[in-house]
């Protein structure tokens, strides 16, 4: 896959800036920051060997909980995934919201 074939895309993604921790069956935890998110996949940066199509992950978003997805591609760091299931349209509104809120400051 190359980079046009990414410009593609058929569903819009939202982007984002969120840092979590991937479970990947092949690697174990990875921390990933999570660049695009769409209802039906999004778009990770790691550090760590490229991921094969095919592999299995699970992500934690903010109220939708641990959600599993497989990886589409992998490419020079980067790597998309489609869950295995959509996550509703409400949810997902709601869940968006939260992954862009500002982190609130630690406690004096």
């Amino acid at each position: 896959m190359d980079l046009r074939e990414l410009a593609r895309r058929t569903v819009p993604r939202d982007e984002i800036d969120f840092r979590t921790v991937l479970f990947i069956d092949t690697l174990g935890a990875l921390d990933a920051r999570l660049m695009d998110i769409s209802p039906y996949g999004f778009q990770s940066r790691a550090r760590s060997r490229i991921l094969e199509r095919g592999e299995r992950v699970q992500v934690t978003l903010p109220l939708a909980g641990p959600l599993g997805a497989d990886v589409m591609w992998g490419l020079k760091g980067l790597f998309g995934c489609k869950f295995h299931e959509p996550i509703d349209p409400a949810l997902y509104r709601d869940m968006l919201a939260a992954l862009r809120a500002p982190l609130a400051p630690p406690a004096p």
